[in-house]
């Protein structure tokens, strides 16, 4: 039972970014680990919504995927996404967010959502995400996606299907990521589902330009994360070793050891294993629309609020079925 749990956790953990975060050999964190708490103020979350929503049986994760090759690069959260343990109905919800949605950013007026990262950091993001959407999010996980990149090779590639039409733009940045790293590029030559490197769905899950644009850049990440969780699945639990190794260099979290533990017993001995996906805005509540010359996604904010509410704390679906996403 004790490695049954242990191997259920590293799936969990690989899939969502956690990447090696317990192990039954070690009791010290190996994460880089800021556990500096701070106020639910500081933090933008409403007294009423704590009130609202004061259930801990429902944990609020936001995990932001960065992606910068160069220190002097700004740091925007290109994939941000709220994961919800909800162990009152034994589910794991990813919500993703469009990066690109209009929201007010405090001290720095309204802007993309992203940008809040770039601004003040996680810290900052978790504040606007509070804010706008009516969350209680305290904890955070980042990832740069080229760290993601290595995570794939080492579990040896994932298996994603590739569309015709996104063939040109795929390798079109499978060319750039493999001149930035000095490698030789290994480009796709067909559609259908195969097994893909680690350069080549970094790629994948930057393609922007092609089909409906953001929307479906967010589907592909959301396909990404599935890929994981169905990949280390089959993994011996004995290989997990080589990402404790690793860990320090992959994740930054105020997550402390001692959290992180609570939340994966009580995710194994609920036997939380059911994965939803929803993205938000929902595709009737938000418009693209041109701004001082800037693209924005300008979206129906009390609508948007209220049904992430229902969704994460009350687990009312969107579309009235849990077996339906707008993450195809």
């Amino acid at each position: 039972m004790y490695s049954l749990k242990h191997k259920f956790l590293y799936v969990f953990i690989i899939s969502l970014g956690f990447v090696g975060y317990f192990s039954s050999f070690y009791e010290n964190t190996f994460i880089e680990n800021n556990t500096v708490k701070l106020s639910d103020d500081l933090l933008g979350i409403e007294e009423n919504i704590l009130n609202k929503f004061n259930d801990n049986k429902i944990t609020n994760i936001a995990l932001f995927g960065l992606d910068f090759r160069y220190e002097h690069e700004p740091k925007r959260s290109d994939s941000i996404t709220i994961i919800t343990i909800d162990e009152k109905n034994k589910k794991i919800k990813l919500n993703s967010l469009m990066r690109d949605s209009y929201v007010p950013i405090d001290g720095f007026g309204t802007d993309k959502l992203n940008h809040a990262y770039a601004f003040g950091g996680p810290e900052l993001a978790m504040k606007t995400l509070n804010k706008n959407y009516g969350l209680n999010i305290k904890d955070y996980i980042t990832v740069n996606f080229y760290d993601v990149e290595r995570i794939i090779d080492l579990i040896g590639g994932l298996s994603l299907e590739v569309k015709k039409k996104e063939i040109p733009y795929l390798n079109k940045c499978i060319q750039e990521i493999s001149h930035i790293e000095s490698k030789p590029p290994t480009y796709i030559t067909g559609e259908g589902t195969q097994i893909l490197n680690g350069i080549q769905t970094l790629a994948y899950a930057r393609i922007r330009k092609v089909g409906r644009d953001d929307y479906e850049r967010s589907e592909r990440q959301q396909r990404i994360l599935m890929a994981l969780y169905e990949k280390a699945k089959s993994i011996p639990y004995n290989e997990y070793l080589k990402f404790i190794n690793m860990a320090p260099d992959l994740i930054e979290t105020n997550i402390s050891t001692t959290r992180a533990l609570s939340l994966a017993k009580n995710i194994v001995f609920n036997k939380i294993n059911n994965i939803e996906q929803m993205r938000f805005p929902l595709d009737e509540h938000c418009r693209g629309e041109m701004i001082n010359n800037i693209w924005y996604l300008t979206f129906n904010k009390d609508k948007t609020k209220e049904l992430m509410q229902k969704y994460i704390f009350e687990d009312i679906h969107p579309y009235g079925d849990s077996e339906k996403s707008n993450c195809k």
